[in-house]
């Protein structure tokens, strides 16, 4: 196991998906309030723009271009085309877009939390296209602003794993777990945290409740296995490799597990 260890020194790699980002944001279409016609009318724009981000993408950047080019300082269109070319997958690009829509709702005296999930948003971005330094600032910012929310917590853990600071992320996690108790992935990603911290004991522990929560969490199966085979438990570490490959063979952790299993078998 020792082997298959050593291949797993990259931490906290399973990042949310694309399609959790636009979940996240298209409440976001319907959470600054109107009057008159006229911001009706904005508001229905508005709201189009990020349903197209989904299903249109390429429409919908084009259609955020113009009303920027129309009106410059709508942070609305700054939002949607950054949305839509997240969702491209074109982050580098996307980033920009993000970090005006963040400044552009703070001009227009839009509400903390609103403007800290813009900032979170605008912080993956900058962490997908390997900014990790403009994702930091962005994820600091989007705690500031909105502190209570343990998915901001668990994006800058990602992004100081990313740059080796472990301890730091650790407390991101630990805070994330305390906002949310029941999230059985923060859990996961703790006991990945403290597999690289070189604790397998408490791995073991964090992969376990995890595991608790959810029973069949592909990465819980994975870091379990993991901290066991780490700890010398090689029969456990297979059994529970096997189980993840019966239960969810086309997960990202499925990939991992099979080059672990190979270096047991």
């Amino acid at each position: 196991m020792q082997a298959a260890e050593r291949q797993s020194r990259a931490v906290m790699d399973r990042r949310p998906p694309l399609a959790a980002l636009f979940l996240l944001t298209l409440a976001l279409a319907f959470a600054t309030a109107f009057s008159g016609p006229a911001q009706a009318q904005e508001k229905s724009r508005y709201a189009r723009c990020l349903e197209l981000a989904e299903s249109a993408r390429e429409f919908a950047f084009n259609e955020a271009r113009l009303w920027r080019e129309e009106d410059g300082d709508d942070w609305r269109a700054d939002h949607c085309g950054g949305l839509a070319l997240l969702l491209l997958d074109r982050p580098a690009e996307a980033a920009p877009w993000l970090a005006e829509a963040r400044i552009g709702a703070g001009r227009a005296g839009e509400a903390p939390e609103l403007r800290g999930t813009l900032a979170a948003l605008e912080g993956q971005a900058w962490s997908l296209a390997g900014e990790e330094e403009k994702a930091l600032e962005a994820q600091d910012e989007a705690i500031f602003l909105d502190p209570g929310k343990a998915e901001y917590y668990v994006d800058r853990a990602f992004s100081r794993s990313a740059q080796e600071d472990f301890w730091e992320a650790l407390d991101d996690l630990n805070r994330a777990h305390e906002l949310a108790p029941d999230a059985a992935d923060v859990l996961a990603l703790r006991a990945s945290l403290y597999r690289r911290l070189e604790v397998p004991e408490l791995a073991l522990e964090n992969a376990e409740e995890a595991l608790t929560l959810s029973p069949n969490l592909p990465e819980g199966l994975l870091e379990r296995a993991l901290a066991e085979g780490a700890l010398g438990n090689l029969d456990a570490a297979r059994a529970d490799l096997e189980t993840l490959l019966r239960q969810a063979p086309d997960s990202p952790a499925a990939a991992q597990a099979r080059r672990f299993l190979e270096q047991l078998n």
